[in-house]
Parts: C-alpha cells; sequence; structure tokens
C-alpha cells in the first residue's frame, strides 16, 4: 500500500515539474524573442530616421555655403566692383607716394576716392540684398588694407602673416577656401545668442578686367545660422540623439565648443571611410567619453567636405522597451503562479487513484 502511494506521489511530482517547466520554458522563449525582435526593430526604425535626418541636414548645411559661394561669386563678376575696387586701390596708392603734390590735386584724388568708396558701398550692399544673404563682405587689398561693407564698413590695416588665407590662395591658386567657425567680436555685437559670436567666412581671390589678382573677398555669415539645422536637431530629436559637424580631416565645426578627444575618435573613423564621393553610412559605435554603446549614421558632402554624424544611445533607445519587458515580467510571475497552482491541481486530479 505504501509502495503504490509512493509511486502515485512521484508521478504527481514528476507531472507537476513537467507541466511547469513547460510553462516557463514558453514564456522565457516567448520574452527573449520578443526582446530580440523589438530590438532589431527599434534599431533599425532608428537608423531610418538618423539617416533621414542627416540627409536633410546635409542638404541644409550644403546649402548655406552654397549660398555664400554665390554670394562671392557676384562680387568677383560685378564689373563695377572690379573697376571701384582697382582705382581705389590705385589712387589710394598715388595718394601716399604724391607728398609734394599741390593742395588741390590731393582734394582732387580724396573726392575721387570718396566717390569710389561710396559707389563699392553701395554695390555690395546690393550684392548683399534686402535679406541678408550673408552678414558681411570684405574686400583684401594686397598692400595691407581690407574695406569691409554690412554690420563693419570700415577700412582697416591688416598684417599679411595675420590673415595666411590671402597667400594660400595666391600660392595654391584654389578657387575658394572655407574657413570658421571662430569668434568674431565684431559680428557678435549684432547677436542676442551664445552661439552668435561665432562666424564662418568663404575666401577667394579677386581679379581685375585682364584676369590679374587685386585681391581676395571674403563673405562671413553667423555660424548659428549655417548650422541652424544642427543646433534645432539638438534641441529637439526623437532619440535623444547628438550631431557633430567635421570637416575633411575630422576637427569638429560643430557643436562649437566640444571635447577634444571625440576628434580624435572621428579621425579614425573618418580615414577609414573617406571616399572623396557623397555617401552615407550606419554602424554601431563606442562614445570615447562614457564608454556607452551608440548607433551612428555617417554622411558626406563632397561640395563642402564636410561630414554630418548623427548618434543615438542604445540604452536611451531601449528604455522604454526594457521597461516594457520589465512590466511584462511582473505580470507574467502572476501568470506563471497561477499556472503553476494550476499543474499541480491537474496533476494531482491524474494522479488520484
Amino acid at each position: 500500500m505504501d509502495g503504490s502511494l509512493n509511486m502515485w506521489r512521484s508521478l504527481k511530482t514528476a507531472l507537476f515539474l513537467t507541466y511547469s517547466a513547460i510553462i516557463l520554458v514558453v514564456f522565457v522563449t516567448f520574452v527573449l524573442a520578443f526582446y530580440s525582435w523589438m530590438t532589431g526593430q527599434l534599431r533599425g526604425q532608428a537608423i531610418h530616421t538618423l539617416n533621414s535626418f542627416g540627409s536633410s541636414i546635409q542638404e541644409q548645411l550644403a546649402g548655406q555655403v552654397e549660398q555664400m559661394n554665390r554670394v562671392s561669386l557676384n562680387v568677383m563678376y560685378s564689373n563695377l566692383v572690379k573697376e571701384r575696387f582697382a582705382r581705389y586701390v590705385s589712387l589710394r596708392l598715388a595718394a601716399g607716394g604724391s607728398a609734394g603734390a599741390s593742395a588741390a590735386s590731393a582734394e582732387q584724388l580724396r573726392k575721387q576716392q570718396s566717390d569710389d568708396l561710396k559707389a563699392l558701398t553701395e554695390a555690395l550692399i546690393a550684392i548683399i540684398g534686402p535679406s541678408r544673404l550673408v552678414e558681411q563682405i570684405y574686400l583684401y587689398a594686397f598692400d595691407g588694407r581690407y574695406y569691409g561693407t554690412g554690420f563693419d564698413t570700415r577700412e582697416l590695416v591688416y598684417r599679411p602673416e595675420e590673415k595666411p588665407f590671402i597667400n594660400a590662395l595666391r600660392l595654391e591658386k584654389s578657387k575658394k577656401l572655407l574657413a570658421g567657425p571662430e569668434i568674431d567680436g565684431q559680428l557678435a555685437k549684432f547677436s542676442s545668442s551664445e552661439d552668435g559670436k561665432y562666424a564662418m567666412s568663404l575666401y577667394r581671390l579677386l581679379y581685375d578686367a585682364y584676369n590679374v589678382p587685386i585681391g581676395v573677398i571674403e563673405v562671413r555669415q553667423f555660424a548659428n545660422r549655417i548650422f541652424a539645422s544642427a543646433i534645432e536637431f539638438n534641441r529637439s530629436n526623437p532619440y535623444n540623439g547628438h550631431i557633430y559637424i567635421t570637416d575633411r580631416a575630422g576637427a569638429i565645426l560643430y557643436p562649437f565648443e566640444h571635447d577634444d578627444r571625440m576628434e580624435d575618435t572621428f579621425r579614425e573613423l573618418i580615414g577609414a571611410r573617406h571616399t572623396g564621393a557623397d555617401f552615407y553610412t550606419s554602424f554601431p559605435f563606442t562614445d570615447p567619453l562614457d564608454g556607452e554603446k551608440q548607433l551612428m549614421s555617417l554622411h558626406y558632402t563632397a561640395s563642402t567636405g564636410w561630414y554630418t554624424i548623427l548618434t543615438t544611445s542604445e540604452k536611451d533607445l531601449f528604455r522604454p522597451l526594457r521597461e516594457f519587458t520589465y512590466q511584462l515580467f511582473g505580470t507574467a510571475f502572476l501568470l506563471i503562479a497561477f499556472g503553476v497552482g494550476l499543474s499541480f491541481y491537474a496533476a494531482k486530479k491524474i494522479t488520484f487513484p
């Protein structure tokens, strides 16, 4: 009798454990499969969204740079600017070399210079336009003086070693140079934002009617206007992501204030992927500052030579899924407890002699 009772008890225990194990295995398998599937879906959706943002920001950045380029070309091809600037420079040189000239001759030179300067100012203001395509235009003569139109309308003296772009343009015969962002105290006076103290410049040579270089054109714009789309992304984006704009060498242009360790990381990433043509790609990335795993979307624009880099933390990306999974485990614990109770009851009924 005792042996028969022990047999039924052993069978009841075996059935109870079997049913319980089946419930646990099915539940854990389901949760793991669901979590794996959802992480893949979220990762794919995040990469797609970052790629879309990156392409849009890339186009807007290229548009801002192209706008500066068009303004510089308008200056370069303006016959009025060429003629007046060349004559203004030559009259100034003539005035400097005519110390023994009569008062009437000196007065005539000053009047001609004033007329040329007025016509030059009007021409440059018309090129800038009422919508202020750029904030400032400077014309540099090779004799150590330059003239500005815009917020800063005056004639100033410069030293060649302080303006390396002039020699770079003359020696390398580059079509244009893009520089910055850098702090511009003059433009900062006319901006209320912290980022308004930064400006970017585009330079190109100015030629006379005989295609001989007579100076350098600089068009200058607020950096926060050029990077407006990147600034907006930083303020509001769906994944609490970050954006970086770098030049071809990996130097960070935006954010204006950043950790230099990011530059070293970007140089390595960019150097391995640079092709010289427009492209974009996405891949996992480890943040060197905090060691967090990130998703990165990398875009390159050949026309600007800039990389647009968007990142988002996988920890932040998967946080809602983890919270949901924890809630699912809590609910499932109650269901499993109920299921185990049922399995115990079923095993008892089945093995009841």
